[in-house]
């Protein structure tokens, strides 16, 4: 969490230090959150889909901060953190089917996926009426991705779900939508598609697997205008 912290602060003063040089403030800083629907084979709940990632519904947490650099355009550095759980009961259900009841299988622990990133990128202002304006964005960084262990004993040979921890390249597309309430305050919403790709073992049979961890996130949070 400190070292989340850390690279923020480094993508700021970056971000300051380019902004400054082009005779331009900072913009604003944001806080919002949301929900984080998975997409493609992280929402896969087939277990013989070997890169499915039983992931469900979860939610978000976003730490923005922009600087205008000419006109409407702007460089934007973002932190973000995702939990997803995973749908183990569902797990268990395929797997009892597979074995049979003389055979079943004992679900012990659970797993979640947690994600952290830290993106820069930049955004465009599209400016409209009502004090309702529109930003598309464009981010890219580095995502850290954990998902926590999970038991399957499985007759009597033991299958281990070991934890995942990987460091990888991330992305960020989507828009978000500013609704000025006064010259310093406003509500802002937002609807983002993001992921990466991490790579792991099959519970099946080891082998060397590559996943996409994919979501579809809308939000609500507020904003601070300089």
């Amino acid at each position: 969490m400190k070292k989340c912290y850390l690279l923020l602060f480094i993508a700021i003063f970056i971000l300051n230090t380019i902004a400054t040089g082009q005779k331009q403030a900072i913009d604003f800083i944001s806080i919002s959150s949301g929900s984080g629907i998975p997409v493609g084979n992280f929402s896969s709940k087939n277990i013989f889909n070997t890169q499915a990632g039983f992931a469900r519904t979860g939610y978000y947490v976003d730490l923005a901060t922009g600087f205008l650099i000419k006109n409407n355009i702007g460089l934007q550095s973002q932190i973000r953190f995702q939990k997803n759980s995973t749908d183990l009961a569902e797990l268990f259900r395929q797997l009892l089917a597979i074995s049979g009841p003389n055979n079943a299988p004992d679900l012990l622990g659970g797993g979640t996926w947690y994600s952290s990133s830290l993106l820069i990128g930049s955004y465009y202002k599209l400016c409209s009426k009502n004090n309702i304006s529109f930003a598309p964005r464009c981010l890219l960084g580095i995502n850290y991705i954990i998902h926590t262990s999970s038991d399957i004993l499985w007759a009597k040979n033991k299958w281990l779900l070991s934890p995942v921890k990987f460091v990888r390249f991330g992305f960020l597309f989507g828009t978000i939508c500013n609704w000025k309430l006064s010259s310093h305050f406003s509500i802002i919403g937002n609807i983002d598609f993001n992921g990466n790709s991490i790579s792991s073992k099959s519970l099946i049979d080891s082998a060397f697997l590559n996943h996409s961890i994919l979501s579809l996130n809308s939000g609500i949070g507020s904003s601070y205008y300089f």
